[in-house]
């Protein structure tokens, strides 16, 4: 606290654990706390707004190695009191100053955000957890950080998230269809993470949607899973391709459309959601689909991976000889393939599975 009779020495400042907590930029201790100039540093920042576009410009290599981003946040202003002339002539100006430098200030913002160990992990393609999981990190703070970064990589310059996705459609980034999507997406994920704060009576973030957590104290249950597969239609799309472009670092002047409600992508989430029945279902309807696009009695890899899945489906209903002759079909089919005295990992793989199936009905 910043009380000083309240405090000992230099480090061993009193915590109040009882009385609720005020303005804080990120930890209940000072020295815990994050800001954008970082820990126990200090910046003058009142000044003209020609003078605050030279202070940005001045500090915004040393700020972004350090990790923190002064230019972000002071770029992204709001007018809370006073003339709004003032704000309008600064945000003029780093506009101008943002487009004069090309796309280096930004593809420099882009990539060290990208690049931060706690993003990269919000980027990563991973599965739900199917028991609790974090709003905050697995959700909403992907799909703020997705859209700035798009941005970023457009040489256009992020605020509010609302606003960012207008100008990327003004712009011509995005057309009308996928801001939509991207409104859709980021307004389930700050509605989710609000409706988790109101249910947990406070920042906690855990959320679930099994039913089985329902009566567990701080955490928000969802009742319905398709509030959580609409956000995942746009989220996954999305997430595959601002990936391509960090690693190409050039820009698809027509990105594909952000709305994916393939049986896939829906027998994926509820497999991490552990509606296993949903699951198979859309497992057996992907690989009709496959079967279909490719020709059911043809040898491809895309149905030898979608008879894997259907096969896995079927392993965690516990139809462990329906499983089996799923994987027989798969290695059957992938030996087809690839040669059947070829070492190949889609063999190997298909093969320990089967083991594993054979393994469960009591066949060692």
């Amino acid at each position: 606290m910043a009380i000083k009779s309240l405090n000992g020495p230099k480090d061993n400042w009193f915590y109040d654990s009882v009385t609720p907590r005020g303005f804080a930029f990120d930890g209940a201790m000072p020295h815990a706390c994050k800001t954008p100039l970082g820990r126990g540093k200090s910046c003058q920042l009142i000044h003209t707004p020609n003078k605050m576009i030279t202070v940005l410009i001045d500090d915004l290599l040393s700020h972004l190695k350090a990790g923190y981003h002064l230019s972000s946040i002071l770029g992204n202003v709001c007018l809370i009191t006073g003339e709004q002339a003032l704000v309008d002539e600064y945000k003029a100006l780093w506009t101008q100053q943002f487009q004069r430098t090309g796309r280096n200030i930004s593809e420099l913002q882009a990539f060290t955000i990208l690049g931060e160990e706690a993003n990269e992990l919000t980027f990563e393609i991973k599965e739900l957890k199917a028991s609790l999981f974090d709003v905050k990190k697995e959700i909403y703070r992907f799909s703020t950080l997705a859209i700035s970064i798009w941005a970023l990589l457009s040489n256009v310059q992020p605020t509010t998230i609302w606003e960012t996705i207008q100008k990327l459609h003004k712009n011509g980034v995005i057309n009308s269809e996928n801001a939509h999507h991207l409104m859709v997406m980021v307004s389930i994920s700050a509605e989710l993470r609000l409706r988790a704060y109101i249910n947990n009576r406070g920042q906690l973030e855990t959320l679930s949607a099994l039913p089985s957590m329902s009566s567990a104290k701080g955490v928000f249950r969802l009742s319905s899973s398709k509030q959580l597969m609409r956000y995942y239609y746009t989220a996954r799309p999305l997430r595959s391709f601002i990936l391509i472009h960090a690693d190409y670092r050039t820009l698809v002047k027509e990105p594909p459309t952000l709305y994916d409600n393939s049986s896939k992508l829906q027998a994926d989430v509820y497999t991490d959601l552990c509606e296993y029945k949903k699951a198979r279902e859309f497992r057996e309807k992907a690989l009709e689909f496959e079967q279909s696009k490719h020709g059911e009695s043809t040898a491809h890899p895309d149905i030898a991976e979608a008879l894997m899945k259907l096969a896995d489906a079927c392993g965690n209903l516990a139809e462990c000889k329906t499983a089996v002759s799923y994987y027989s079909q798969s290695l059957q089919m992938r030996r087809s393939i690839y040669g059947k005295s070829i070492a190949h990992p889609y063999i190997a793989n298909s093969l320990n599975s089967l083991g594993e199936a054979w393994s469960h009905l009591g066949d060692h």
